[in-house]
């Protein structure tokens, strides 16, 4: 009876240290050196384990066939198969989890910020190949959604406002690289929609009202550069369309009717 305990024990301990590198073998029958092949298949194993690479697509230093999981926030490397480092940062369970930063191939930061369940989500900065910054703000599942900002590669901010998975959706403002204003107001899927302003080279507004893919549309009004009201009546893609009063620069009234094609019907 000791000597079949003995046998399953020793079994179990082969197999053991086998299966780590994807080959079980058969334990040899019992003999005069039946317990010595069982040892030497043990030193082989072990050995073997100890020889193996880690994968360069796991966490530096994580022998992932044995290991079902990373250390909660461990930081850690990424690197390519040419050695360029891809991410560092905190991982959780194999997967960018926390604090990190990407990298492009060439060596420059592309996005450095929170990861969730490997994803950019959370807040983070995303970077141009030439490694100037051009968003800032929140992210979901890699995709800017969120409050967030876009700056020019001279670093001034070119536009603020919400995002939707990926474009500006909801309330925004656009700016000109001298820090005046071209847009206030609403965008649907990265296009001016809804209400919104509309600004001069000067900062001067030049329209008001209602907007549908990136042209003035619906009801609106625009104005002299003088700030005194040109028009206040309906649109369509940019064109006075329909009923609508026109003012000349002192903000008299000289024409009340219908328009087409943007003119005087």
């Amino acid at each position: 009876a000791s000597d079949v305990y003995k046998r399953q024990f020793i079994t179990r301990l082969v197999n053991r240290s086998t299966k780590v590198y994807g080959k079980t073998e058969p334990v040899p029958e019992m003999g005069p050196h039946g317990l010595k092949m069982v040892r030497s298949t043990l030193e082989i194993g072990l050995m073997i384990t100890r020889m193996e690479r880690v994968p360069t697509f796991f966490p530096m230093g994580l022998n992932t066939r044995e290991d079902s999981s990373v250390e909660k926030n461990m930081a850690k490397e990424l690197r390519r198969s040419d050695g360029s480092i891809a991410y560092e940062g905190e991982w959780d369970r194999n997967l960018r989890h926390g604090k990190g930063k990407a990298y492009s191939a060439s060596g420059l930061i592309k996005f450095d910020g929170d990861f969730f369940e490997g994803y950019q989500s959370g807040t983070g900065s995303e970077y141009r190949d030439d490694g100037t910054l051009y968003y800032q703000g929140s992210w979901k599942q890699n995709l800017k959604d969120g409050q967030g900002k876009i700056y020019s590669n001279v670093g001034d901010i070119i536009f603020e406002g919400n995002f939707k998975a990926g474009q500006p959706d909801g309330q925004g403002q656009e700016f000109r690289e001298n820090g005046s204003p071209v847009y206030s107001g609403g965008f649907v899927k990265g296009l001016r929609e809804g209400n919104g302003k509309l600004y001069g080279m000067n900062g001067v507004l030049i329209y008001e009202g209602q907007f549908k893919a990136n042209r003035r549309h619906g009801s609106g009004k625009a104005f002299h550069e003088n700030g005194k009201i040109a028009f206040d009546g309906n649109w369509n893609t940019n064109q006075k369309s329909g009923p609508g009063d026109l003012f000349d620069e002192n903000g008299v009234l000289i024409f009340q009717g219908s328009f087409v094609e943007d003119l005087p019907e």
